[in-house]
């Protein structure tokens, strides 16, 4: 009886961790044994609103790094204010692009076929963008959903805290 309750406790894991709505993230230590930890106040945001980021540096001991430069960097564009460090801790705000969605090529040249292969996708659907930090080689990302306010009003899309990295501060 008791080792297939062990066998069990595995399983039961795995069920609760797939089912959890928490984003999915990448962390990846530098080659030095720099890491460093992301979180975003809401993984939710509406195209052209914004959002507090913050980054936590540790070096190879475990220690928070005080003052560290970071870099951070967005895959749909979106922009970052000036970055603020407390107590180890960089911040900054996150700006959401207005319109992230691509659209087709409307120059009326039809006989372009690299136009042809664009697709319009509406400004009204939900697209994820992901923001980065990096500091010496480490990296740390973590997806956000930008989104039309009008579906926001819609659909009651619920604001939740995102993060990645070890959450051990």
């Amino acid at each position: 009886m008791r080792k297939y309750l062990l066998l069990l406790i595995p399983i039961i894991a795995l069920i609760v961790g797939c089912i959890s709505d928490a984003p999915v993230s990448t962390g990846f230590t530098s080659e030095d044994g720099y890491s460093i930890n992301l979180k975003v106040s809401t993984r939710n945001i509406p195209y052209g609103g914004s959002a507090s980021v913050m980054a936590t540096v540790r070096d190879p001991a475990g220690a928070v790094v005080k003052n560290a430069d970071v870099i951070f960097g967005s895959k749909l564009g979106g922009t970052f204010k000036t970055v603020t460090q407390q107590d180890g801790i960089c911040s900054t705000t996150y700006t959401a692009p207005k319109n992230p969605a691509p659209t087709s090529d409307d120059s009326g040249d039809d006989d372009d076929d690299s136009s042809s292969s664009r697709v319009h996708i509406s400004e009204s659907l939900p697209i994820q963008d992901q923001i980065n930090a990096n500091y010496r080689g480490a990296l740390s990302a973590v997806d956000v959903m930008l989104f039309s306010s009008a579906l926001n009003e819609s659909s009651g899309i619920n604001n939740t805290t995102a993060s990645s990295g070890d959450d051990s501060e």
